[in-house]
C-alpha cells in the first residue's frame, strides 16, 4: 500500500455499498470524502428487560443487548468548479446507496434482492479492522452553504481560460482531462450528516478466559494480550500518563499545581 493510500485511511470518510462487496474485487462502489468532520458522536446503549416481582423492592433486570449508533457530520469544500463538480458526483453516488438492489422476476415485475446496507470507515474511530463498520443509515442530510455561493456552468465568465490560466483552481478541467459539463449550479461548499446504525458482525463480550472476544474493539487501543497487560498496569497507577511515577504511583517531582503555587508565592513575596 502506498503512503498516499495509508494517509487516506486516516483522513478520509469512506462509504462502501456493501451488497457489491466481492472478496476478489473489493468494493467497486466506493465514495471518499476529505475528513472535514464537524460532528462525531458514538452512542452505545444497553437494553434490559425489567420484571416486577411481588414483594421485591427492585425489579429483576435481564440483559438483552447493546446497540451502537454513530452521528457524523462533515463539510465538503471546493477550490474551484472542477473540484465542486467532482464533489457533486460523490454526493450523487452516496444518495444512490440509499436504494436497494432489485431482481427482475418477469418482464414487468421485480423484487428486492438485497437491502442497501453500507460500510462506513473513518480512521480508527469507525472501523472493523481493515474494513468499514457494517450498518445502515436513516438517510443523509445535504445542506449547501448558500453564504459561500455557487458556481454556474451556464456562465463561462466565471471560469478562467485554459490557455491563459492552465493551473488555476477556477479551471473547468476534471482529473483525466474531461471538462465540467453544463449542468447548472454547483455549490462551492456543502455539509453532509447522517445517523449510522451499526450491525455487529462478531459476537462481542468476554469469554471464559476473561478477555474480550474482539481484539482492538472499538478504537484499536487495547490490542491483543499486550494491550490487556498494559490496561492492567495503567489501571493500577493513579496517573499513567506521567513517566516519572514509580511503581507505587508516587513521584518525587513537583506537580504542576505545586509549581504554580510556588510561582504565586514568589510573586507575592516580590510585591511585598
Amino acid at each position: 500500500m502506498s503512503n498516499l493510500n495509508q494517509q487516506g485511511q486516516f483522513e478520509d470518510i469512506i462509504f462502501e455499498y456493501a451488497p457489491f462487496e466481492d472478496p476478489k474485487l473489493g468494493h467497486p462502489y466506493v465514495v471518499r470524502f476529505a475528513a472535514f468532520v464537524t460532528q462525531f458522536e458514538d452512542d452505545y446503549e444497553q437494553t434490559w428487560n425489567s420484571t416486577v416481582v411481588y414483594g421485591k423492592s427492585d425489579p429483576i433486570e435481564t440483559y438483552r443487548n447493546t446497540t451502537r449508533k454513530i452521528k457524523l457530520s462533515w463539510d465538503v469544500p471546493s477550490s474551484g468548479p472542477a473540484e465542486g463538480y467532482a464533489n457533486m458526483m460523490k454526493i450523487e453516488a452516496l444518495m444512490r446507496m440509499l436504494y436497494p438492489i432489485y431482481e427482475n422476476i418477469s418482464k414487468n415485475i421485480s423484487t428486492i434482492k438485497q437491502s442497501p446496507v453500507l460500510r462506513l470507515k473513518f480512521a480508527n474511530l469507525i472501523h472493523n479492522g481493515e474494513r468499514g463498520l457494517l450498518g445502515h443509515v436513516g438517510g443523509f442530510s445535504f445542506r449547501p452553504d448558500l453564504a459561500q455561493g455557487m458556481y454556474n456552468t451556464n456562465h463561462s465568465q466565471q471560469f478562467m481560460k485554459e490557455s491563459t490560466f492552465p493551473n488555476s483552481p477556477m479551471s473547468t478541467k476534471l482529473r483525466g482531462g474531461q471538462h465540467v459539463k453544463d449542468v447548472g449550479l454547483i455549490p462551492k461548499t456543502y455539509s453532509l450528516s447522517c445517523n449510522f446504525t451499526v450491525l455487529h458482525e462478531q459476537e462481542l463480550g468476554f469469554g471464559q478466559g476473561k478477555t474480550f472476544r474482539r481484539s482492538a474493539y472499538p478504537y484499536g487501543f487495547i490490542n491483543g494480550k499486550d494491550g490487556e497487560q498494559t490496561l492492567q498496569q495503567i489501571s493500577n497507577m493513579s496517573r499513567p500518563y506521567d513517566s516519572s511515577l514509580t511503581d507505587a504511583g508516587s513521584s518525587n517531582q513537583e506537580t504542576p499545581a505545586e509549581i504554580l503555587e510556588a510561582r504565586y508565592q514568589s510573586i507575592l513575596k516580590n510585591n511585598n
